[in-house]
């Protein structure tokens, strides 16, 4: 797949979820994925870093995490002014007011940056402007409860050393009581089951997504009732573990 921009089209590309959902390994394989060489990647751990060092995450107030976000979100901004055709990066997206709609808002204010941009690049050069936008598409990544286990107790002891703040599934309880599915007025996410991991197939249904294929609507309801029946469950065994 090769990043062509169409009427100068470029896209954020985020992978979402809550924690062990599988997000973080399809943007591994994502980066692996021909074509993808050109995108830029911004990471919420690199942005933890430069902004608090090498704190974990649990000792980041609430604060401290909102102000995190918005940083994550400038950066995304700079690598669209700048002229990237893509961005990607992997966020929880936790709630619809702190973290999906400023998102959207993100996505309109570089539309505005890069459109201007490129009329003013037109005059300059003597030329016609191209139409020029960004596209948000998000994939919101989902596992079953059995697959969720089992990935907390293959990397429990490896996310306690590192100082990860979720290693088990009492510390998965805040995330879980404040997440919130994305209204259909926000935005549509792709909803990718990863219980059996990332494949060749739904990696494939994925980068048809990024590219801008309409999503399969049947499909993709199916998989947000699985995707709710899987965080139902979860949160059930969460509660009962505190």
């Amino acid at each position: 797949m090769m990043w062509e921009r169409v009427r100068m089209k470029s896209t954020l590309i985020i992978c979402s979820g809550l924690p062990y959902s599988g997000k973080s390994w399809l943007l591994a394989q994502l980066r692996e994925t021909e074509g993808f060489a050109e995108v830029s990647l911004v990471t919420m751990d690199e942005v933890r870093v430069a902004l608090y060092g090498d704190s974990p995450d649990g000792n980041i107030t609430m604060t401290e995490h909102v102000f995190k976000n918005q940083w994550l979100r400038y950066e995304i901004l700079k690598r669209f002014v700048l002229g990237a055709p893509a961005v990607l990066t992997e966020a929880v997206m936790l709630t619809r007011r702190l973290h999906q709609r400023p998102m959207v808002a993100l996505v309109k204010e570089a539309s505005q940056y890069v459109a201007t941009i490129e009329r003013e690049a037109a005059v300059r050069d003597e030329r016609a402007a191209e139409l020029h936008s960004v596209e948000l598409r998000v994939i919101l990544c989902f596992a079953s409860p059995q697959a969720v286990h089992a990935r907390i107790d293959g990397s429990q002891e490896e996310r306690v050393r590192s100082h990860a703040s979720v290693h088990n599934l009492k510390s998965m309880r805040l995330a879980y009581d404040r997440f919130e599915f994305p209204n259909r007025s926000t935005y549509v996410p792709l909803y990718l089951d990863t219980s059996a991991g990332v494949n060749a197939d739904n990696l494939e249904e994925v980068c048809a997504f990024i590219q801008g294929a309409p999503i399969d609507l049947q499909k993709n309801l199916t998989q947000k009732k699985a995707a709710l029946d899987s965080f139902h469950q979860l949160h059930a065994d969460i509660q009962s573990a505190n």
